[in-house]
């Protein structure tokens, strides 16, 4: 049976030293201890440099937030609503000014992404690094 399931190809090494090839047609994990083991780490040595690193998993979004995190968020940093609505107002097209004033008085949750947050943040004074370092302590609350 075992010969059935051969290890054909090392498509790459993950980081943590464990490799990524094929069985039988499909992708595998092999591990140490692992049936396959020896001949990955012997294709792996006929490889060389040719064996590309496995690429790193795409971040994660950033967790949307609850209107209570966000407000509480944002009063930790000397951000008081009246701050916020005050940002809004002088938003110059009345019709994206009256959408942002619905968001911030209804939406009970808010994206990282959306234009909302990009366009306050700015009239506010916070860069996008401060923005997204903000955003990850304010979804601990």
């Amino acid at each position: 049976m075992e010969d059935r399931l051969m290890l054909t190809t090392l498509t790459n090494r993950r980081e943590d030293g464990t490799f990524v090839g094929v069985v039988n047609g499909l992708p595998y994990h092999v591990i140490p201890g692992d049936t396959h083991w020896n001949a990955a780490e012997a294709m792996a040595e006929k490889m060389g440099d040719a064996l590309p690193l496995e690429p790193a998993p795409p971040p994660s979004p950033p967790p949307t937030l609850t209107a209570r995190q966000l407000r509480l968020g944002l009063l930790s940093l000397g951000i008081r609503a009246a701050q916020v609505e005050e940002a809004i107002a002088y938003i110059p097209d009345e019709m994206t000014r009256e959408v942002a004033l619905i968001e911030w008085e209804y939406a009970t949750a808010f994206d990282r992404n959306s234009e909302l947050v990009a366009s306050i943040g700015a009239a506010l004074g916070l860069s996008e690094s401060q923005i997204d370092d903000s955003w990850a302590e304010f979804a601990k609350l």
